[in-house]
C-alpha cells in the first residue's frame, strides 16, 4: 500500500496531543468517505471539528487542572496538527515547500489532551488515559503519543505504561516519543518505556555539508 493514492488507505491514526486544525489544507481530501459510525465526538457541538479525513474530534480539556477558556477540540498550539501532517497529511503547498505526510490516505482522529496556552500547558494522566480508552473503543488502528514525563517510574507502578500495554493487547499499534533528554543513558521518559510500544527517538550525525568559493 504505497503511492499517493494508496498509502495508509483505510488506516485510522489517533493523535493524542494538542488537537488537530481540521481546516489545514493538509487534511483536505474529497476522495475519502467517512467510515460508518463516525464522527466520534464528546459533544454534539464538536461535530464541526470533524471532516471526512479527521473522523474523530474529542477534547478532554475538562479533565485538566485549571478552568480553560476553550474546551473544544481546537488546536491552539500546533503540535498536534504538525504530527497529524507528518503522519497522514495530503500534498499541499507550505510556506517554504510542498509537503506531504507518510500515509496520506489514512484517516485521523483528534484527541485533545492539552489545553489553551497559559491555562493548561500540560496534559494530565486522567486526560491521557481517557483519550487512550476512547481511541481503542473508537477502533483506531494506531495511537500516537508524542508526549510524556521525564520521570519514568518502575514499569509495574506506571499507569500510563499499563494503558499502553493494554491498548497493544487490544490490537492497537502504539507509537511513543522517547523524550527530549537524550542522548545519555536512562533518559527515556514515560510511557515510552512501555515494552510493547514503538518508541521513537531523533538522531543526528556529525556530517557537515559545505561549499567552497575561489576568488
Amino acid at each position: 500500500q504505497i503511492g499517493d493514492d494508496k498509502a495508509g488507505a483505510g488506516v485510522k491514526i489517533a493523535i493524542i496531543d494538542t488537537g488537530i486544525d481540521q481546516t489545514h489544507p493538509g487534511f483536505a481530501d474529497d476522495s475519502l468517505v467517512m467510515p460508518e459510525g463516525f464522527p466520534k465526538v464528546n459533544a454534539a457541538s464538536h461535530v464541526s471539528f470533524a471532516t471526512n479525513k479527521v473522523i474523530a474530534a474529542r477534547s478532554y480539556v475538562n479533565l485538566l487542572p485549571y478552568r480553560d477558556p476553550d474546551t473544544t477540540p481546537q488546536d491552539h498550539v500546533g503540535h498536534g496538527t504538525a504530527l497529524a501532517m507528518i503522519a497522514a497529511g495530503v500534498r499541499n503547498a507550505g510556506p517554504l515547500a510542498t509537503i506531504q505526510g507518510v500515509a496520506s490516505k489514512a484517516f485521523l482522529g483528534s484527541y485533545k489532551v492539552f489545553g489553551t496556552p497559559g491555562y493548561n500547558d500540560s496534559a494530565s494522566d486522567s486526560a491521557i488515559l481517557k483519550a487512550m480508552d476512547d481511541a481503542v473503543a473508537d477502533g483506531m488502528d494506531i495511537i500516537n503519543l508524542s508526549l510524556g514525563d521525564d520521570f519514568a517510574p518502575r514499569l509495574a507502578d506506571d499507569i500510563d505504561v499499563d494503558a499502553v500495554e493494554r491498548a497493544v493487547r487490544a490490537g492497537v499499534i502504539v507509537v511513543v516519543a522517547a523524550g527530549n533528554n537524550g542522548p545519555g543513558l536512562n533518559t527515556i521518559g514515560s510511557p515510552a518505556t512501555a515494552p510493547s510500544a514503538i518508541t521513537v527517538g531523533a538522531m543526528t550525525n556529525d556530517r557537515t555539508f559545505g561549499t567552497s568559493v575561489e576568488v
